[in-house]
């Protein structure tokens, strides 16, 4: 997913440590001698938000993702451990696939200016996974056995059912809220609930998900995977997001299910994934705590990052004699 630039790890390092303030932009993370800025943080945000489309859920993501990928780049470099060359290239050419996401070398420069980014430290970021697997190695990370990945398929991970009313159909808010409440109160009576999804579920992923959803964190939005931890299985919860209003029943995802050991084949190579990845998360800090490198993050400065706001031209003048059509704007960010 990312990668890294073609000049001496020792260069980057005295690169990111002389100008960690990243301009005049203020500080979001610091992380040892490396300093993250708001600036750096909205660049990614940005980058994120063309395929996320949520601002804040893009923003969220990318302040997690540097937060990790800027440590696996302090923990490396305390332990002295450098790219190769071959690596180096694979991070020049990840820079220019991420400078296309702005359009252009040129516009991803100007990107970088705008927001008081710094170009080091989104090499940095784009260089994560090389990184991260230096340190994988380093830390001898073992692969999972059955055993430990079913335990923890049963510890990370939830199943759900839900009816999705939409919010963006035209339809008035209050009234598709009612409509929900009633939809809950329903199914807390004990209709079935299968026959309510079918009935009038607006998710087109529940057809293809008969069984629920089967997730763990940061795979659904956060309104609805909240909802889902506040409850038991067997019981029912409503809560609303962007998509609109989902009445929820989460489902069992353990032995006590028959269906779970067909579960757990189902998802048995992402969880062992999962597991081992949050192995490394656990095994990067602990490195780090070793030498000594601090970690600070500066919510209110990230938070403080705005969305977004389109920007629409006035309507032109009926009156006016023109043969050109009207148009108008909307601004990708600030």
């Amino acid at each position: 997913m990312k990668k890294f630039t073609a000049i001496t790890s020792a260069a980057l390092t005295a690169s990111i440590i002389i100008s960690g303030c990243s301009g005049s932009s203020a500080t979001a993370m610091q992380i040892g001698d490396i300093s993250v800025s708001q600036g750096d943080i909205e660049v990614v945000t940005d980058a994120y938000m063309m395929n996320i489309g949520d601002y804040d859920a893009a923003k969220k993501l990318a302040a997690e993702v540097m937060e990790e990928a800027i440590t696996a780049y302090a923990v490396a470099q305390a332990k002295g451990l450098t790219l190769t060359e071959d690596e180096e290239m694979s991070v020049t050419q990840g820079k220019a696939n991420f400078a296309t996401v702005f359009g252009s070398a040129s516009d991803y420069k100007k990107e970088l200016r705008s927001k008081g980014g710094n170009d080091k430290i989104i090499e940095a970021f784009i260089a994560q996974p090389l990184y991260e697997a230096k340190l994988e190695e380093e830390a001898a990370i073992a692969e999972p056995t059955d055993d430990e990945a079913k335990e923890y398929f049963k510890e990370n991970y939830r199943r759900a059912k839900h009816v999705l009313l939409r919010t963006d159909t035209g339809e008035d808010k209050d009234f598709v809220k009612s409509r929900a409440e009633n939809i809950l109160e329903r199914a807390q009576n004990g209709e079935n609930f299968d026959d309510l999804v079918t009935n009038f579920s607006e998710d087109p992923g529940s057809s293809s998900n008969p069984d629920g959803y089967i997730f763990t964190d940061g795979e659904m939005v956060d309104e609805f995977d909240e909802a889902v931890k506040s409850i038991q299985p067997g019981e029912f919860t409503m809560c609303e997001s962007s998509y609109g209003y989902h009445i929820i029943q989460r489902l069992p995802l353990d032995e006590s299910d028959p269906q779970f050991n067909e579960f757990f084949e189902q998802y048995k190579e992402s969880v062992k994934s999962a597991k081992k990845n949050s192995d490394l998360k656990a095994a990067i800090q602990s490195m780090a705590e070793e030498a000594g490198i601090t970690i600070e993050v500066f919510d209110d400065v990230i938070n403080a990052i705005p969305s977004p706001t389109p920007q629409v031209t006035e309507e032109p003048d009926s009156s006016a004699n023109t043969t050109e059509p009207a148009s108008s704007e909307t601004a990708q960010s600030e």
